[in-house]
């Protein structure tokens, strides 16, 4: 019987000693089980990966390192990102995990996060600010089918609220993405005669020379702002609208009459 409780007490001060370390050395281990997990995050092993995550978060629930790669996983299997942990994330005092959730949000476009991002703006750090910034110009964006003059693809992308005419194209590359509504034939207005007419353009090409009702070269594309739907004139192109200022410019909508009307002529 004697035996038997040495053994035992030997086993609970081992079981004993176990437990002090653990809590010791916890953070060591929880950055230990991080690093492993990150490692296999990036080798696309998720399973794997969120087994580390979930653990780390059973030892440590507070760890904003885990709770962050969390988000990543869940948004790499095309899951709903965690708006709790988004916005618990943001308002950590850690600078550098602060930019990393501001980068997570408009990379992925969370626009829920809109309120929480733009109180970042008045922030005292010049860093979290100028990102929040940037941020919320996209978060208050909106998605635009375009063609790229270049390579002639189409496809539809996410503007940020003061994106420039002149878009990113996803394929090749270079700065030559328009609105499709700027390809073919387009709508002209003289600013004199208020006349519309169609004519052939593409995106960068000049607008017609001279009015042909009277003849005058006070001739523009005629614009159509779609927040508003303010339609006019100018001898620019227009990346704004002159009455409510939005950025969601394109040519003016060409009827079904017109189109049949010019698709004769060509």
């Amino acid at each position: 019987m004697g035996k038997v409780l040495k053994i035992l007490y030997r086993l609970l001060a081992a079981l004993l000693c176990i437990i002090i370390l653990a809590i010791v050395f916890r953070g060591r281990i929880c950055n230990m089980l991080i690093n492993r997990g990150e490692s296999l995050l990036a080798d696309e092993k998720y399973e794997s990966a969120e087994k580390y995550f979930r653990l780390v978060s059973t030892i440590y629930p507070n760890s904003e390192r885990c709770n962050f790669n969390l988000l990543v996983l869940a948004l790499k299997r095309g899951e709903g990102p965690s708006l709790k942990h988004m916005r618990d994330l943001l308002a950590s005092d850690d600078e550098e995990m602060v930019l990393k959730v501001l980068d997570l949000a408009s990379e992925n476009r969370v626009t829920e996060l809109r309120g929480d991002v733009a109180s970042l703006k008045g922030s005292g750090n010049a860093r979290i600010s100028e990102a929040a910034n940037r941020t919320l110009a996209i978060l208050e964006g909106y998605s635009l089918d375009v063609r790229c003059k270049a390579c002639g693809k189409s496809f539809t992308t996410w503007l940020a609220r003061d994106a420039k005419m002149g878009f990113k194209c996803d394929y090749c590359g270079r700065h030559a993405a328009y609105p499709v509504d700027w390809f073919g034939f387009r709508k002209a207005r003289c600013n004199d005669c208020k006349q519309t007419f169609l004519y052939d353009h593409g995106p960068g090409d000049p607008p017609p020379v001279k009015c042909p009702k009277c003849g005058s070269s006070n001739v523009g594309m005629a614009h159509l702002c779609h927040a508003c739907g303010h339609r006019w004139g100018t001898n620019a192109a227009a990346f704004s609208c002159p009455r409510c200022h939005s950025p969601k410019v394109g040519a003016e909508p060409i009827t079904e009459r017109e189109a049949i009307w010019y698709r004769g002529r060509r």
